[in-house]
């Protein structure tokens, strides 16, 4: 899947009215605001144009307590708490040295997690197959984890986000879903 990216501001040279065309030929927003608005388009392999659904801010849906929390807004919450309690309880040296060996242990997960993810889905398109050998999408077949993704999606997805209505875009043809 291929985003469209919002045009970037060219460093040093003056930039284009706004309005008008940039070198690339995008047409540069007249304000930040119109910058938000556009609606970001996102490709599938086989050329599809799909609109990409707008999220909730992460600091927003991790803080606000108005927001729903999904399962990893919780484990988020829970492990920042427990940095701030080391932080809080241990004497310095300690500190020090937990809070280190923490920040490796997540920087390296997530770094090595993502690419190895990456990696499996653009080489053998491993986490479509996933889904598709265990039915997850799929309302009758996906059982508690469909309820369950369905319930994470719709609660960091803005308000326009419907699990159903992606789902019917997303396979017009049986043969194309990923259920």
């Amino acid at each position: 899947m291929v985003v469209r990216q919002r045009p970037l501001k060219r460093k040093g040279g003056p930039s284009p009215a706004a309005g008008a065309a940039d070198v690339l030929g995008a047409v540069v927003p007249e304000s930040r605001a119109a910058l938000d608005e556009q609606p970001l388009t996102g490709r599938t392999p086989d050329g599809t144009a799909f609109a990409v659904p707008k999220t909730r801010d992460m600091l927003q849906s991790l803080f606000n307590p108005l927001t729903p929390k999904t399962t990893f807004d919780i484990v988020t919450l829970l492990t920042l708490s427990t940095h701030l309690l080391v932080a809080l309880l241990l004497p310095p040296p300690a500190k020090r040295l937990v809070l280190m060996a923490s920040f490796a242990f997540w920087r390296l997960c997530y770094n090595g997690g993502l690419g190895w993810i990456l990696s499996w889905q653009s080489s053998r398109h491993g986490l479509v197959a996933m889904f598709k050998r265990n039915g997850w999408l799929d309302p009758a077949r996906g059982g508690t984890v469909y309820l369950w993704l369905k319930r994470e999606l719709e609660a960091k997805m803005g308000s326009d986000y419907s699990f159903e209505v992606r789902m019917a875009q997303a396979c017009p043809r049986s043969s194309e879903c990923l259920c």
